[in-house]
């Protein structure tokens, strides 16, 4: 699976499934699927910090 940056809502919700999918498989960390999910979380952290930020406290 080629990871690639979320363009549009409905990709970051394919990303968010398939990484469901992941963690119910519990992969190893070293492991190409633990990788993966690595991989799949940062992109999915970059998204937010874009489209979801959480605001700061005054």
């Amino acid at each position: 699976m080629e990871i690639t940056p979320i363009k549009s809502p409905k990709h970051y919700e394919d990303v968010l499934s398939r990484i469901e999918l992941l963690l119910d498989a519990n992969p190893i960390p070293e492991s190409s699927d633990g990788n993966l999910l690595r991989t799949m979380l940062d992109t999915v952290r970059a998204y937010e910090e874009i489209h979801f930020p959480i605001p700061t406290a005054d």
